[in-house]
């Protein structure tokens, strides 16, 4: 079902990574075993390419064992190749967006205004079946139905 499949951008996978909130995706995971979180290859070399830049040296974040996080917990997709032009804005995220689309994934979430939430409107009446969400959006979704099984 396309509502437990998500596809996290790597501005969101380096915010959890950075102040390690992993707790709150592998919550996710345990209590909704039908949740999915896709990544690719793309996914990963961008992913290892931010970590490392200047201005999150603070943040401290272990590229190895965030790859390897994200290899055990996520599920593997290859992207069909040639990948498709179809962020205009942004054409470095062509690949989520494939990503996002090939897994039939029903959210794609990111922070990436010029990409994705900008043209929410383009992209809904093209792709009706994704949601962009911000990563307080995505949050949402799960933290109500987590407290309650907290409690």
């Amino acid at each position: 079902m396309r509502v437990n499949k998500f596809v996290l951008d790597c501005n969101i996978l380096i915010r959890y990574f950075a102040v390690n909130h992993l707790n709150f995706l592998l919550d996710i995971l345990e209590y909704f075993p039908d949740t999915k979180f896709y990544y690719c290859k793309e996914l990963l070399d961008e992913f290892s390419r931010v970590a490392k830049y200047p201005r999150l040296t603070k943040a401290n974040i272990d590229v190895k064992k965030s790859v390897e996080f994200i290899k055990e917990f996520f599920t593997e997709h290859k992207l069909n190749k040639p990948i498709k032009k179809r962020i205009l804005a942004d054409p470095g995220d062509d690949f989520v967006f494939a990503l996002a689309l090939e897994t039939n994934s029903g959210y794609l979430v990111s922070e990436d205004d010029e990409a994705f939430h900008n043209n929410k409107t383009t992209l809904y009446k093209k792709y009706p079946h994704l949601k962009f969400l911000y990563k307080k959006e995505f949050k949402k979704l799960f933290t109500d139905k987590l407290k309650r099984l907290h409690h």
